[in-house]
């Protein structure tokens, strides 16, 4: 049997770089112990600059002085020609970094006066010399600048963790750093701990600065057209590069059309209806230069909910339990009409890709549902506290918090967080509760706190509508916790007020509509908030000044 033998290429993604880049900026940052002189790599980024792009001006080293400290921390961002750029990398890459001299040159390899950095155990990613288009910066490389577009990608990452404490042991002194190099290198590396003592390549697209994409009417033969128009660089032509569009359908992907561009602007024809698709242009020498995901809609017609979104910040006071606090609320208000964008015309009748979409749409909100289907929380109160609060922020339509110790903190760390101002809440809680003190307030009970929590609630702007009942007798109907969030249940495995300050579990109810109605007949059994209180205040008054009232349980 015959043997087809095939070299991947590109062989080199940078053969072409004298032409294609003419300057570099070599981000460095670095450390400097005042006593033995060793310098420690910070952080490490080669940003090749297309042949079109004057050089920046070299604006010299930038240091901070570390209070009570025998350290130093230096950035700078030294100009020079590509090609030496490029070589520093490699030599780096060899395990010899060295900072460059005043005028941008390099020391000689070996020449003991040059000033090295030191460098942790470094592995590469891709392979070199392949590079890796960095389509996500955000996540894949928050340091690029967002006028390069999609940039080629070469990382050098440490392959152990960087000890922060072994350079600034002093908590003031590792601020101070670290606040620094935010400012300098414009993106914050405790965000990205995998990037101390990193080193970069970045080459952005030498060919051409952005590509654009639009539908355009379509005929009756032809039922969709997208015209893209791409940027040349200047002195660049597009001759050899290949644009490829593949349909994403719901039963996989289908190879649609692969052009050899000639011209700036391409008109596309396709031969039936087009929705989701992915572009990709590559070089033959340079390798993959751009790609994207695109979706186009012909028309839209339906109902529409266009929303105010707003945030607003709850303050949360300090109870004996817990310090005080505050929480940002994503807030949104909607209001429904109907709505025409384009050409869609009449009832749309699903055909097979959209019934596949729908379905597979279906799963993955139950997939999500299920990431949170039972979980436990061992003395993890923060965690707990923002994933219940997220729950709640969800809502569309309703909520009702079922907890015999539900009272006024629980209704400002949580309830609060529900975002769909148009959602009503609705809280179940028990007459046990409500009879005990406050220890917040003078001389009064939880159920008089938080009445006067809810008319003051009612008084300000962008507030939900509230809604409490109370489980009447010593013993609550309903011992266990839940929370209904529109169709979904989930079972607390404590009350609101501790929850997660011990193991707690949380179990989403794989079938909510078995005890949907039994929750909603607790709720129609209880009697509303002032109807109780007023009924509490008369028997007050009956019964003796000297008569105790139940304290607060454990949950």
């Amino acid at each position: 049997m015959a043997i087809q033998e095939v070299t991947a290429q590109p062989s080199h993604p940078l053969a072409t770089l004298e032409s294609d880049y003419g300057h570099a900026v070599v981000h460095l940052a670095w450390d400097l112990h005042k006593r033995t002189k060793e310098r420690v790599l910070l952080f490490g980024l080669v940003e090749l600059l297309p042949a079109e792009v004057p050089p920046p001006t070299d604006d010299g080293e930038q240091v901070r002085e570390l209070r009570r400290s025998e350290r130093r921390v230096y950035v700078r961002h030294t100009v020079m020609p590509a090609g030496r750029a490029l070589e520093w990398y490699l030599r780096c890459r060899g395990g010899d970094a060295v900072l460059p001299t005043d005028d941008g040159t390099l020391p000689a390899p070996g020449d003991e006066q040059a000033r090295r950095l030191r460098l942790l155990d470094l592995g590469e990613e891709p392979p070199w010399p392949s590079l890796a288009l960095a389509v996500e910066q955000q996540q894949e490389a928050p340091f690029v600048p967002t006028w390069h577009g999609q940039p080629r990608m070469h990382h050098m990452i440490p392959l152990i963790d960087f000890d922060l404490k072994t350079l600034w042991p002093r908590e003031n002194e590792c601020r101070n750093a670290v606040e620094f190099l935010s400012e300098r290198l414009h993106f914050d590396l405790d965000d990205y701990p995998e990037l101390w003592g990193s080193v970069h390549l970045m080459a952005p697209n030498p060919r051409f600065r952005k590509m654009e994409g639009r539908r355009l009417s379509a005929s009756t033969e032809h039922i969709g057209r997208m015209l893209y128009r791409l940027h040349p660089r200047a002195g660049k032509d597009l001759t050899g590069l290949e644009l490829a569009v593949d349909e994403q359908r719901a039963s996989g992907e289908c190879s649609t059309a692969r052009v050899a561009l000639e011209a700036p602007l391409v008109r596309m024809t396709f031969r039936h209806r087009i929705g989701r698709f992915r572009e990709t242009i590559r070089d033959p020498l340079r390798g993959l230069l751009h790609t994207r995901h695109t979706v186009v809609l012909a028309g839209v017609t339906g109902n529409l909910s266009i929303g105010e979104n707003r945030k607003r910040v709850v303050p949360v006071p300090a109870t004996p339990r817990r310090a005080a606090e505050e929480y940002e609320v994503p807030t949104l208000r909607t209001e429904g009409f109907t709505i025409k964008i384009g050409s869609a015309r009449g009832p749309h009748v699903p055909g097979a890709e959209s019934r596949i979409w729908a379905a597979q749409r279906a799963r993955k909100a139950q997939d999500a549902v299920r990431s949170l289907s039972e979980r436990l929380f061992d003395d993890d109160v923060q965690e707990a506290t923002d994933i219940l609060r997220s729950l709640l922020n969800e809502a569309t339509r309703e909520v009702l918090i079922i907890d015999p110790y539900f009272a006024r903190p629980e209704l400002v760390r949580f309830a609060l967080a529900v975002g769909q101002i148009d959602a009503p809440i609705s809280i179940l809680t028990s007459a046990e509760v409500l009879k005990a003190m406050d220890p917040s307030s003078n001389n009064m009970e939880k159920g008089d706190v938080l009445h006067a929590e809810i008319e003051n609630l009612a008084t300000q702007k962008d507030i939900n509508t509230f809604k409490i009942r109370v489980m009447p007798g010593e013993r609550p109907v309903i011992h266990d916790r839940f929370l209904v969030v529109d169709d979904r249940i989930w079972l607390l495995g404590s009350s609101f007020n501790e929850f997660a300050s011990r193991g707690t579990m949380i179990i989403s109810l794989s079938h909510p509509e078995l005890v949907r109605d039994k929750l909603r007949q607790a709720w129609n059994d209880a009697e509303e908030l002032a109807s109780w209180l007023h009924e509490r205040h008369a028997s007050r008054i009956i019964k003796s000044p000297i008569s105790s009232t139940p304290q607060e349980k454990g949950s």
